[in-house]
């Protein structure tokens, strides 16, 4: 079995930003991405993966921690408007998997059907 990896990082978030995710059509998402993943581009998280922003745990998949993402799989990323602030962010990343990966914060934008849905 592997180690457990923490990443600890911030990010910032202007008022302007924390405005425009305010709004209804737009949220704050986390995001994950496999290195040299063999699907180009698609979201994947961790073995074991457990994300916190800002202190507040955020579930980051629904399938099992210790199950690997298949071919035709894809993750989502979780939204963290609410737990985030304007200002300085926190988020933590621990992961218990060997293989590389890099993730972010973006700004999304809901499409029609999303915010009709809301």
């Amino acid at each position: 079995m592997y180690q457990c990896t923490v990443v600890h990082q911030t990010f910032q978030l202007s008022r302007a930003d924390r405005e425009t995710v305010q709004r209804q059509e737009y949220d704050l998402q986390v995001w994950c991405i496999l290195i040299n993943d063999k699907v180009q581009f698609r979201m994947q998280w961790p073995q074991y993966a457990e994300l916190q922003v800002n202190g507040i745990p955020v579930r980051v998949m629904t399938r099992p921690g210790s199950q690997l993402l298949g071919i035709n799989g894809r993750d989502d990323g979780p939204l963290v408007t609410t737990c985030s602030r304007e200002g300085i962010n926190k988020i933590s990343l621990s992961r218990v998997d060997a293989r590389t990966f890099c993730f972010g914060v973006r700004i999304v934008r809901r499409t029609v059907p999303q915010v009709l849905f809301i």
